[in-house]
């Protein structure tokens, strides 16, 4: 896709970057951006993230309820959804679970050769991204389904209590 937008936009127009911790100016997407292509720095200390990570067992409630809703829950009203993930990213932020590192390299090799690709053509590196997946767990740890359990009936209380009020 890169080498026909390059073909039709020219390749000096293609600016190719890796989003990726250590890669961006103070490891901020929205900060990189600003610098590299409005040479602007955007102060937005007051915005607050939108996307915050759950620690596993914000994972685990998540992924319950979820699945407690079912198929046929696609059609429901998302507000009580959308109340629980703010709920978690207030109670249970922190580093998620990450798939084995099995799963993950066997995730990334479809990718592999049109990464490497890439990389040569727009980056003048042979590899796009780091290729060692150490930090990767060799097994799953255990699913603590008390501690979901523990903030889904927190979660409920929370709700009854803002209901009745």
């Amino acid at each position: 896709l890169l080498l026909r937008w390059a073909q039709a936009f020219g390749a000096d127009n293609i600016n190719v970057r890796i989003y990726q911790t250590g890669h961006l100016v103070n490891d901020d997407i929205v900060e990189d951006f600003c610098h590299r292509e409005l040479g602007a720095r955007l102060d937005y200390s007051a915005v607050t993230p939108s996307n915050t990570s759950l620690s596993a067992a914000g994972q685990l409630a998540l992924k319950l309820f979820n699945t407690a809703l079912g198929a046929d829950g696609q059609g429901l009203d998302h507000k009580p959804r959308r109340a629980l993930s703010q709920f978690l990213a207030q109670h249970a932020p922190g580093p998620g679970l990450k798939p084995t590192r099995e799963a993950a390299m066997a995730f990334y090799a479809p990718f592999r050769v049109s990464n490497a690709r890439l990389a040569a053509a727009f980056m003048g590196q042979i590899t796009l991204f780091n290729e060692n997946f150490d930090d990767y767990p060799l097994s799953m740890p255990a699913e603590d389904v008390d501690a979901a359990a523990t903030l889904l009936k927190d979660f409920f209380v929370s709700q009854q209590a803002r209901n009745s009020a």
